[in-house]
């Protein structure tokens, strides 16, 4: 997505962590290398804080919070916990949220895509 809309005005932050036993600082920064530009931040959560913080929020337990996508309105800022959502999808066939597909996320994009 962020190749096919390099002028859309929304900004990416990408929480890499150890959820899986490979997972590690090293290859979530090599990892990073097919999100390119300066839209894109990347940030290594070991203390796996976003985690816990999207579990709460979201009503997931604490394992099932990762390989999310979270999207919230132009201007949210975290302050003691995460903004209020937009909306969210889940790429792991859980029981909670919507399952992520590029065209569900595009339509919700939308209005900052052009």
């Amino acid at each position: 997505m962020i190749a096919k809309y390099p002028n859309a005005r929304v900004r990416i932050f990408v929480l890499w962590g150890p959820y899986l036993e490979l997972d590690t600082k090293e290859q979530a920064m090599r990892s990073s290398a097919y999100m390119p530009g300066e839209r894109v931040i990347n940030f290594w959560d070991v203390w796996k804080f976003g985690t816990r913080n999207y579990a709460a929020q979201l009503g997931l337990a604490p394992y099932d919070a990762w390989d999310l996508f979270a999207v919230y309105e132009p201007g949210a800022v975290w302050r003691d916990s995460p903004p209020p959502l937009l909306t969210w999808y889940q790429n792991r066939d859980l029981d909670e949220g919507a399952k992520y597909t590029m065209e569900a996320m595009e339509e919700t994009l939308r209005p900052w895509l052009k």
